[in-house]
This record gives structure tokens, sequence and C-alpha cells, in this order.
């Protein structure tokens, strides 16, 4: 599970039907400008980089080859990669559009809220998936069923062996 981000040249929620936003440039120009202003972004895969923070990661997803329109992140973990996306979009002209919130990111005055509130809902969905630890009774206990088994094949082999 993870917070998405989209990377765009211009605000796309202001644009008219059928219009894209502009290029944000091709791949590798757009590889390039995201390793200048994070330069720990890892592209073993062009069209997937990769960024570990404090606790936190993010992945860039984008096509290989040709104009690249937008980026997806992908961001997972604790801490608080909101700098590293605004340091990014500053850096290039860019606006960054949160998915759980449906607003842009302000550049300005940055807020980490949309990212607690995910981890928030994160933990827990990831709490409610998780089967609580059933209390074995002990009739039920495993051993029970060892000695009832046990004194059963005792009980039979005797009765046959008597014949």
């Amino acid at each position: 599970m993870s917070w998405d981000i989209f990377i765009f040249s211009t605000d796309p929620r202001h644009l008219s039907a059928g219009t894209k936003p502009h290029s944000l440039g091709d791949a590798a120009d757009v590889r390039a400008k995201i390793s200048k202003s994070l330069p720990a972004v890892n592209w073993k895969d062009p069209a997937v980089g990769v960024l570990e923070g404090k606790g936190w990661s993010i992945e860039f997803y984008h096509q290989a080859n040709g104009a690249t329109q937008d980026i997806m992140l992908s961001v997972r973990g604790g801490g608080d990669p909101v700098a590293s996306i605004v340091k990014l979009c500053k850096d290039n002209g860019w606006v960054a559009l949160d998915s759980s919130s449906g607003k842009l990111l302000n550049l300005d005055v940055p807020s980490s809220q949309s990212w607690q509130q995910f981890q928030a809902y994160r933990d827990q969905v990831v709490a409610s998936t998780r089967e609580p630890q059933r209390q074995v009774p002990h009739h039920e206990h495993p051993g029970g069923f060892l000695l009832i088994g046990l004194s059963a094949i005792i009980v039979v082999t005797y009765l046959i062996k008597r014949r």
C-alpha cells in the first residue's frame, strides 16, 4: 500500500477536457532532472527509480523512453518524505498532485498532514487484517489430543493381542 503522488508540469485539474499537460521532457532528461535534485535515486530500471530515505522510500514510475507527461511516485514507510518531493518539484518547476486528497502539495508551505493521514489509514487497515491470537482452551490443547490418541492405540493393541 502506498501514498501516491503524481508529478505534472502544470496543475492538470485546470486543463480543459482532452487537453494534456505539457510534457515534463524526454524520459532520459526527466531521469537526469530527478537525479540532479535527488542524487540518491537508484535507476536500475530506467522506468523505475527508487529513493531510500530515513524510514521511507519513493518509487518513481514513468516510461523508459519518449516524452514524459507525468511521473507517479509511490511512497512507503514512515518518516517524512515530503521535503524530498517538494525539492524535486521546486527544482524543476513541477507540481505534485496528492491522489489521496485530490489537491496539489503546497510547495511554499509544505505540510505532511496528508502523508500522516495516509499512514494512519494504512496502519488501521494492516491492523484490521491481522487475525487475533486464538487462545486454545485447555480441553483443546494439542497435547491432550496426543494423549488420547496414544491411549486409544494402546487399548486397541491390547485388545488385538488378547484375542
